[in-house]
């Protein structure tokens, strides 16, 4: 239905939020409603795409010994405000953190596993994870992998609140 809308020149409305965020204020998350235009319908366009490689990012250190776990975001804060990405390559650490966010996890090469407080899931190439905001996890293994978060201000958000 959307494509084909959007594929005809119409506007449509995409929700931009999965679901409510819990401890985030609505009026500090994006409108509940995104209204795109096709490039046909508007005859302009605001941004051009943009592709990355997981061998041009910048990683900083995120977590060893023992191993090593680094990070490289690629869609920061001055690319969107609602979504965040990047790559990450774990080495045999063990890194545990309660996610803040939505987020999704897509393994590229080697296997990531991640314990929650239900179970463990081991992630392959070509599988991805979706863990909601809130989730208590482990992340483990020897992988390198991508992933997006929404919403990709949330370290400004959590300042606001403070």
């Amino acid at each position: 239905m959307f494509l084909k809308a959007l594929a005809q020149g119409h506007a449509v409305g995409l929700p931009c939020r999965p679901r409510c965020h819990a401890g985030y204020p609505a009026s500090s998350l994006p409108p509940c409603t995104t209204h795109l235009h096709s490039v046909q319908a508007t005859g302009i366009r605001t941004m051009k795409a943009i592709k990355f490689d997981h061998r041009d990012t910048a990683f900083t250190n995120r977590g060893g010994p023992p191993g090593h776990a680094e990070v490289g975001r690629t869609v920061s804060t001055e690319l969107s405000q609602t979504m965040g990405a990047g790559f990450a390559r774990w080495d045999g650490a063990e890194v545990e953190w309660t996610v803040l966010y939505d987020e999704l996890i897509f393994v590229i090469e080697g296997a990531l596993e991640v314990e929650t407080r239900e179970e463990t899931h081991i992630v392959t190439p070509g599988q991805m994870l979706w863990l909601p905001n809130g989730t208590w996890l482990k992340y483990r293994g020897k992988a390198l992998f991508g992933y997006a978060v929404y919403p990709g201000n949330w370290k400004a958000l959590l300042e606001q609140q403070a």
